[in-house]
Formats: structure tokens, sequence, C-alpha cells
């Protein structure tokens, strides 16, 4: 007997019902059988056409003469997963084929095409016929999965028992997330400074917090570069430990350890970066939405008694004795109402009034907050941040003329004022000029005073002189500087070990030898007389040239995937200090759909929950998969071991563990290594949903945690759809491989402090996509006193299957402990029931309350 007819045997003992559900399939079976089991599949199908039922084996045997037999435990389903195996294997054969034929050929690149085609079909084929299944079928599944409850039987273990009583586990095929409320995780100081994008005006986060007026700011994406942006929320997270960063620029900013920033490896955080790392800074930033035009009287004569002038109660006048800036100031005194009257000492003049009314110069000092400033004290007045670009010009050229200098370093200024140069630094930007703040103490008549310089970069000197009109000598020594052609050492990332060795990558060919046709069109391409090599991209400390590596890239053909890293809106700075600076206030702006923006000058960004539920499901025998496009895989395995090894994550980062405690960890992870069962891949910047995709396949793991799944390129028309796309696509391919898949969201601008009946499975952000595929969603919260206490209270938003609570786990880095509390009981007094009873409130006792980052 041949297992063909078999095959029919096993289809026809189970009746209509059987042979009905092969057909829904859409498959033909004759093509994939043969000789009497062929014939036998004929006659069958013949005999339901007439008589609407499929006849009994012995009819069918007395029919054609043949003899069908089948073992009692075989039923239709054997039948039609052969059936389904042979339909994927002729796929397969039929892509060996044509593979083989393009090798013959010659033709390699063709012949990788072919199979990854081949590839795609077969999973499409695959996801195809798993589709339709007969209820004969089904109910035989639904017994045996109430066969095994019965027993015990439990999915992936989740890392807390109140989830897993709700769940039962993780089963094949589900989509879980997890979600966090916006904007939080990633923080900064209060004096941390914010442009308000309508008015130009510099403020704190601090007053941007607590001003419903300023409603937008400067962010940064990879499409659009540097512009203005809503922002959608706005977040005090109380007192936090923090980090200073001092760059090569002399810019500074204070933040929490989780907070990201933008470095050539993508997003990081800030507990990540070293000194002498590279870090993204605004190229130029905008003007002002709505600026708003002084006179021009005005602007000059602040320029001129900011940079030289007295401004103290007893005299307001300035020192200058360029005679073009006293003519200016007499000008725009006289166009006030007011005069410029020379004093005795030479080069010392006054401003008067001409009538018996006020000193309208007094005026105007005291209305910008300048009148009574000393040096040291004063600051540039906020209707400068609003003026126009005209105007704003006007206003640094007269300030230079009054108070720099070009030397032949180019131009430069020496103040006793730290935030006004500051100030400077910033308004210069709004011109794409890059300057660098330092330390400069001044000496007078035998005394030393603190003072601080900025210079303007070589790269900029060009900019600087269309910029600003400067004229006589300072012109002159200016024109001059910037005929010298210099080649400037600053503003070029510098890379990782493994981002080099990412790009030196690109130019071999598939057959993994240098690709020196294309090397030598880059070296055409740049002028060069001699060969060019890979290693001409690299300048001192892995830097990358960047005008050498956009062509690169041209002629490449991978712009798409590097383009951003020599993006004319982004200026690189280095990390010159990062310095512990103990708790400090702090707030925090979401930007969405960027989740980044500006603060003092710096692009600052919007995974431990992730890593807790990658560990539970290792260590219970599970094979797992993590995939995060924000952070890399070394940085994802040290949170890994962390976990695992219960030791402080903070401490092995800095490398500060205790001498015995060293070498638990070192024992430690030479075992999780032997182990094996878990898989990491990291800081892919431009991952897509079909590496996703393959890598599902490739690896087959029972579960995938996906850290950021916003980021995960797909097709769609804008953000909302690439992101919607890939929550059907995460469900599409779970289905196809059988295994679960855990990833990450935050709630959208609905889910509102102090109002816990927002914090619903319906807010979560981006898109309601995400939660139509879930199979179960949760919310991490935070009240001020959980925060004290290291406790997290996690609340089921959504279990398709299940009944949905609240329970509360410890939240605690140091020691590692992120256990239930009370596993089954009550979480706290602080929760009470919402008035409508479907949600849990989480509230503090005036009603407020905060979450933490996931």
């Amino acid at each position: 007997m041949d297992l063909d007819k078999e095959l029919v045997c096993a289809l026809l003992r189970e009746g209509k019902d059987a042979y009905t559900a092969v057909l829904n399939q859409g498959l033909d079976p004759e093509e994939y059988l043969a000789g009497e089991g062929k014939s036998a599949f004929t006659y069958v199908g013949e005999y339901y056409r007439t008589y609407g039922d499929v006849p009994s084996v012995d009819v069918v045997q007395a029919k054609l003469g043949v003899e069908l037999v089948s073992q009692q435990n075989e039923s239709f389903q054997f039948f039609l997963d052969e059936v389904k195996n042979r339909r994927l294997w002729r796929l397969q054969r039929e892509g060996i084929e044509l593979v083989g034929q393009s090798l013959e050929k010659r033709d390699p690149q063709a012949a990788a095409e072919i199979w990854t085609e081949v590839h795609r079909k077969i999973q499409t084929e695959a996801l195809t016929l798993r589709r339709v299944e007969s209820l004969l079928s089904l109910g035989r599944k639904v017994i045996s999965e109430y066969e095994d409850a019965k027993a015990g039987k439990r999915g992936i273990p989740t890392p807390w028992k109140t989830m897993d009583d709700q769940t039962l586990g993780w089963w094949p095929e589900d989509l879980i997330i997890i979600v966090g409320r916006l904007g939080i995780g990633k923080c900064v100081s209060c004096d941390t400074k914010i442009q308000d994008s309508k008015t130009g005006i510099q403020r704190t986060i601090e007053d941007v917090y607590g001003n419903p007026d300023v409603t937008m700011v400067t962010t940064w994406s990879e499409g659009k570069g540097v512009h203005p942006a809503e922002i959608t929320a706005k977040v005090d997270t109380g007192y936090k430990q923090c980090l200073k960063f001092t760059l090569g620029t002399g810019r500074t900013i204070e933040v929490t350890p989780e907070h990201p920033f933008l470095t050539p490896d993508g997003w990081k955080r800030a507990d990540e970066i070293p000194a002498g790392a590279s870090m993204a800074l605004p190229a130029r930033m905008p003007f002002a939405l709505e600026p708003q035009r002084m006179k021009m009287a005005e602007v000059e004569l602040l320029a001129i008694l900011l940079a030289d002038g007295s401004v103290t109660y007893g005299h307001t006048g300035f020192t200058k004795g360029d005679p073009e800036v006293v003519r200016i100031a007499s000008d725009a005194a006289a166009e006030l109402g007011a005069e410029v009257v020379p004093h005795l000492a030479e080069n010392s003049y006054g401003i008067r009034r001409t009538d018996d009314l006020t000193n309208p110069v007094l005026d105007l000092l005291r209305d910008h907050d300048v009148h009574g400033k000393k040096s040291a004290d004063k600051t540039i007045p906020d209707a400068i941040f609003r003026l126009p670009e005209d105007q704003l010009g006007r206003f640094l050229t007269v300030f230079w003329m009054c108070d720099g200098y070009v030397d032949k370093n180019g131009p430069e200024i020496v103040l006793a004022s730290h935030k006004m140069l500051e100030q400077i630094q910033s308004l210069l930007l709004r011109f794409g000029i890059q300057s660098k703040l330092s330390e400069k103490p001044s000496k007078c008549n035998g005394k030393t005073f603190d003072a601080w310089r900025l210079r303007v970069y070589s790269f900029c000197h060009e900019k600087f002189m269309e910029s600003l009109d400067l004229w006589g000598d300072k012109r002159a020594a200016l024109e001059k500087v910037v005929a010298k052609s210099r080649n400037s050492n600053v503003g070029f990332p510098r890379l990782s070990k493994e981002k080099r060795s990412e790009i030196e990558q690109l130019s071999r060919s598939r057959a993994g030898r240098w690709n020196g046709g294309l090397l030598k069109e880059v070296g055409e391409r740049l002028g060069w007389s001699s060969k060019f090599m890979t290693r001409s991209l690299f300048g001192q400390y892995d830097s990358l040239l960047l005008k050498r590596f956009k062509v690169f890239c041209e002629v490449y053909g991978c712009e798409d995937k590097y383009a951003w890293l020599y993006d004319s809106q982004i200026y690189w700075d280095t990390v010159d200090k990062v310095e512990d600076v103990g708790e400090q206030k702090i707030y925090d702006l979401t930007v969405e759909p960027t989740k980044c923006y500006v603060a003092n000058d710096i692009i600052v960004h919007n995974t431990w929950s992730l890593v807790q539920c990658a560990h539970r499901a290792w260590s219970t025998g599970n094979e797992s998969l993590i995939i995060s496009t924000e952070m890399n895989t070394i940085q994802m395995a040290r949170r890994f071991f962390a976990l695992h090894l219960r030791l402080p994550y903070g401490e092995i980062r800095t490398g500060k563990l205790g001498e015995f405690v060293e070498e638990k960890f070192y024992k430690g992870v030479d075992e999780i290594l032997n182990d094996g069962g878990i898989n990491i891949v990291g800081g892919d910047f431009d991952y897509t949903i079909d590496n996703f995709s393959a890598l599902m396949s490739d690896e087959k793991p029972k579960i995938a945690f996906v850290d950021g799944p916003y980021l995960i390129k797909n097709s769609g028309k804008d953000r909302h759809e690439r992101v919607s796309n890939n929550f059907d696509d995460f469900k599409k391919i779970g289905k196809r491989t059988g295994a679960s898949v855990l990833t990450n969201l935050q709630f959208n601008r609905s889910a509102k402090t102090g109002q816990a009946q927002t914090v619903v499975a319906e807010n979560i952000g981006i898109t309601d996509v995400a939660g139509w595929n879930a199979s179960a969603a949760y919310g991490l919260l935070q009240t001020e006193e959980q925060r004290t206490q290291l406790k997290m209270s996690i609340k089921a938003l959504k279990i398709r299957e299940g009944e949905p609570g609240t329970f509360e786990i410890n939240w605690n880095h140091q020691a590692m402990d992120f256990s239930e509390v009370d596993a089954g009981q009550p979480t706290s007094d602080d929760f009470k029931p919402s008035p409508g009873g479907a949600d849990a409130q989480f509230a503090d006792d005036d009603g407020s309350y905060d979450d933490v980052p996931f």
C-alpha cells in the first residue's frame, strides 16, 4: 500500500465535513497525489458533485478495485497536512532549480534575489494554508487543551504571579503590549533652557512647564531636520539623580541617567555616553515663528549699552573710540528724544534727556530689565530673541563692533557675564554659526576677574561675515581670516568600533572582496590625485569625515541609511566631561511624533520591564529573542546580566563592582553563555519589518521582545500608518511562526495626570491598531509614595481571555528587585475604585498620580 492511498483513506474515514474542509482550504489535492491514490480522490470528487456527499471506503474500493487501508490513529488532518507540505516542497524545489540556473550563468546576485523571493513566497503560502480549519479538528484541539489545562499546563511564564493567574501565561500567537505614560523617564533639570518656537524667547524648562502659553519647542527628525513642533505633554517628575554633560562647545546640560541623546550609534542613554563620545546639536536654530520688530534705534542702543555701556543707577552712557559707533548712538538717541554728550574722559559719553520729561533711553533700559545691571549680571533682553532676522543681525553686528574683536583666529568676544555669552552663542546659532565658550580670566589694574570668551569656529567664519556686517578694521581683519583656507577639526562624529566596522564593510563586494572600482570613483568625485581607501573616511579618534562620507554614500547607494549622519542640520559636538551632580528638580516635555526636543541647544530624546519579561521566559526554558531599535546589543545584554545576577546595573556599567561581587559577575556571565537560549538584535537605526519577519523565521523563538516598535520601518504614508502596519504585521508574523510577541508603547495625551479613568486601552499612543491586535495590554503606573518606596503598579488594560486587575511590584534598580508585592492581595490604600467602577483609581490624596518609564 502506498502513502497516497493511505491519505485518501484517512480523509474518507471522517466523511463529508472533512472533505469540505479540504476544499475550503483552496487546495487542489489531485496536483499532489499520484497513482491509485490520485484515482481514488478523483472518484471521491465526482461522487460528491453527483450526490452531495462522499462515498465510504468500501464503495471506492469496490468501484475502482483498489485497496484503501489507514491506521486507526490517523485523521483527515494527516491528509491535509501532507498535501500542504507537498505544495510547499514543490515551491521550494522550483526555487532551487531557478537558483541553480542562475549559478550556472555565474550570476550570484540574481540567485540571491531569486531565493529571497522564493523564501517570501513560501512564507506567504504557509500563512495562507493555515487560515481555515474545520470544527472537526478544532473540537479535538479544544479537548486536548482542556486536558492540558486540567493537568496544570500554562503558557510561557510571566514575571509575576498575578499576571500568570490573569492570562495563564503567554501563548503562541499572543501579542502583548506594555504601556507607560507619555514623557516619562527622559528628564532634564529645572534650569535647562528651552526656546519657545513661537516667540524665540529662551525659557527654563520650569518656566515652560508652568506657562500654558508656551506650546511649541524646537525638535529634530530624520526626515525634516530641525523644526518647530507642538508640545504634547509637560511633566513634573520631582527630584532625581542627575548627570551633567559638558561639551566641546562649552554647552552644558543636566539630565537623569536614563535620558537618551542622539549619538552616531543612534539614541543612547545618558549613563552610557562616556567622555570623548559624540553628541548631536542642531547646526542651526530657527527664528521666531511670530517675530516682533522694534525700532531700529532701540535695537542699536541696547546693543551699544549692553556691550560697552554703563547702565548702573548713577550713570547711563558708554565708552567707545569708534566714531561710527558714536554716530549710531547719537542718531538713535535723537530719534528716541535724547542726546549723546561727551564727558571729560577720553572716548566717554553720556546719554541725557532733551526736555523736562523722563529720559527715554533710561525708560528703554528699565522696560527691558537692563537698568542697574553690572557687567557680570547683564543679560540679553527677551525682546532681542523675538527679533526678525535682519534686526537680530544688526543687533549682533553693533554688539560685536563695540565689545568683540577679530584676530588671527577669527571673531572672538570676552565678557564678564557668562549668561550673556551663552545667549549670544545661542543667537549666533540662528544664523548657523557654531562657536566655543570657554573660561578666560581677565586682569584689570593688577586684579584678576572672572570672564569668558566666545570664539567662532573657523568653518563658520564665512557665514559670520555674511550674517554680521562689520566695518572698519574688524571687517578687514575678518576678510583676511576668511581668505585663508582652513580645515576644521571639529564637528565630526566620533564612531564606536562597531560603527566604524559597519561602514568599512560597505565597500566590500558580495564575495567579501574590496570593491576597488567604486572606491576609485569616490576618489575621482572628491578630486583626489592619489588612491582613495576606505580608511580615508576617518580622521583622528575614529571621527567620520562627513564630506568624504557623503560622496562615499552616493557612490555606494546607501544615502537612505546614513544621510542622517551627515545631515547639514546636525552638528556633532564632543563630550568633554560627565559629572554626577546629585539630586535635581526635573521636568520633561513630550513632543509627538519626533519624541525629542532641543534643550540648551542639544538634541535630547524621549526598557526595563521588557528585559524582566525576557529573563523570565528564558529562565523557564523558552527560546527568546530581543530586538531593540534604540539600544545596542551590549546595552541590552548588560541589563540582562544585571537582572539575572541581581547586581546593580550602574556599578556594572561603570566597572565599580567590589572584588567579591565581581567574581560572581564573571562566573555568572560564563554560566549564561554556556546555557544559550536567548539572542539579541540591537542598535539598528534602519531596522525594517521585513528584517523582523526573516529573523523570526530563521531563529524560530517561542517569544520575541520588541523594544521601540515605532522606530521599525514599514510601508505607509505617515508615521501613524507605518506603526499601525507594524502591529498588523506583528500579529501576522506571530500567527505564521507560532511565536508570542511582546512589545512596548506609551499612552497618548488623553491619558492625563490625575484622571485615572483616562488610563485605558483606548488611550494607547500613536495608533488604535496596537490595542485592537493585542491579546493583552498592561500599563505601568506609580504614585509619588510608590516612587519613594521603590514600587510600581501594573494595571491590566486589556486581557482577551482572563480577568483584568491591578497588582504591585518592587521597582528597585539597585537591588535588581522587581518581584511582586503580596501576590494576590490588594496593592495600596492609595488605589481606590473610580466612580464608574471599571478602572482602578491610581491617585494620591490630592487626586494626582505620576508614572515612571518602562
